[in-house]
């Protein structure tokens, strides 16, 4: 039986790590993270953490071992029946993932002003100070000059979608519905 991974996509403060969490918390899963495959990719280079560095070292290992490298090493890592997946940017990482497990894709999204208060909340300052700083970084992200990243077409081709506007309880709801039309569960 091949492996069953949800994978949560989203923009900037848009909930998606709530999602996930909420997932694993609920279903008692694990987490895959393709951020945390650079991490330690870059912990066992000796580099630090910096965005830059995970940045370029994820674009290194792409160009070296194809646009599914990440996705490969996650695969092959998840070792359960069901699992999460997060972290999801590239169209190729998305048809690998698809095609060596039975994959759904939810994708998350909220109104750019209400994201942009959550990041302000949360003390998010990275991800900008102004809501021109913020939008210019969600832009970078969503339509970045790398043409293998097509962060939005990722988003797109998902199989379920969430706008997160309104409660944590009718997210948690909205969450509950979509996994369990994942899981064929009859509530």
């Amino acid at each position: 039986m091949s492996k069953k991974i949800i994978g949560v996509i989203g923009t900037i403060s848009s909930g998606k790590d709530t999602v996930a969490e909420y997932i694993c918390l609920t279903r008692k899963i694990k987490n895959f993270s393709f951020s945390d495959e650079i991490r330690q990719e870059a912990t066992a280079r000796g580099l630090s953490n910096a965005r830059a560095n995970l940045f370029n070292l994820a674009n290194e290992l792409r160009s070296n071992y194809g646009p599914d490298e990440l996705a490969r090493r996650v695969v092959n890592r998840i070792r359960e029946d069901l699992a999460i997946v997060t972290s999801i940017r590239y169209p190729g990482e998305l048809q690998f993932m698809r095609e060596n497990s039975d994959f759904t894709l939810i994708s998350v999204d909220a109104p750019i002003e209400l994201r942009f208060q959550r990041s302000r909340e949360r003390g998010r300052l990275g991800d900008g100070n102004t809501f021109e700083q913020f939008k210019s970084a969600e832009d970078n992200e969503l339509r970045g000059g790398d043409p293998n990243l097509q962060f939005i077409r990722v988003m797109r081709a998902a199989d379920y979608f969430i706008i997160n506007d309104g409660t944590l309880e009718k997210l948690h709801n909205r969450v509950d519905e979509i996994v369990r039309a994942i899981l064929l569960i009859v509530s």
